[in-house]
């Protein structure tokens, strides 16, 4: 190969942008909470690497059990033209029935009490290097200038999972999350798998976004989840939910 063909190539990766050249990162859209508590939803979206296919998920949870109170709604159209607009329209006319069915009201999200989103470079966590480490977030459920109420902690524990890796041979990790009240020195188990479920893939590494308290007693976390992609680690959202008193 002729030295300007070398060099021709070097300037072409370049010009490429970033993002070409990066994992699929989704998108959330945190739907709402039903009135009385009991229900939410939630909607995760974006774009494949690699094939390029535009995605919708929407899921539907019972808050104080942590269960799906429905099967998700998946729309994923095989087609690099398919925009991403008609897509999320085409999930959100199929999660319409259960939104009602529920009584889940958009906008109504509970108190967010912690935002780490992707974009906090005081919050970054390398899927590949840090997903053994447990990862502990301090809050309060409310503050002024001269006081503040409730001293929480929220811990994340990643779990091995021994004799399993992923396809480019990185461990992978099940996920144990407990509330901690330190007030009252008390503790809840708001999640511990003890099985890596199918759904979620190969995750090698978990990181909290966001935490939202509803109401007297529920609490709702949204986890940012890494799996190795086609071009770099992919990350989708899953909920963890239940009630903290």
């Amino acid at each position: 190969m002729k030295i300007y063909t070398i060099l021709f190539l070097l300037l072409l990766v370049i010009s490429i942008p970033s993002t070409a050249l990066a994992g699929d990162y989704a998108e959330l859209n945190y739907i709402g909470v039903s009135e009385n508590g009991k229900y939410m939803a939630f909607e995760e979206y974006g774009v494949q690497d690699g094939s390029g296919f535009a995605y919708s998920n929407v899921y539907f949870v019972e808050v104080e059990t942590n269960k799906y109170a429905a099967k998700p709604v998946r729309i994923l159209v095989k087609d690099e033209q398919a925009s991403l607009e008609n897509i999320r329209k085409k999930s959100k006319k199929s999660a319409a029935k259960n939104l009602k069915k529920f009584g889940i009201v958009k906008g109504n999200m509970g108190k967010v009490v912690v935002s780490r989103l992707m974009t906090d470079s005081a919050f970054v966590i390398n899927p590949y290097k840090d997903g053994s480490k447990t990862q502990n977030i301090k809050f309060r459920s409310h503050v002024g200038s001269l006081y503040g109420i409730g001293d929480y902690e929220l811990i994340l524990n990643p779990i091995k999972v021994e004799d399993k890796k992923d396809y480019v041979d990185n461990p992978v990790y099940k996920l144990d999350l407990s509330f901690r009240d330190l007030n009252k020195n008390t503790q809840v188990t708001l999640q511990k798998d003890k099985a890596l479920p199918k759904t979620r893939g190969l995750p090698v590494a978990y990181r909290t976004e966001k935490i939202y308290l509803y109401g007297e007693d529920k609490i709702i976390v949204f986890l940012n989840v890494f799996t190795s992609g086609f071009e770099g680690p992919d990350m989708r959202y899953m909920v963890v939910t239940g009630k903290y008193k």
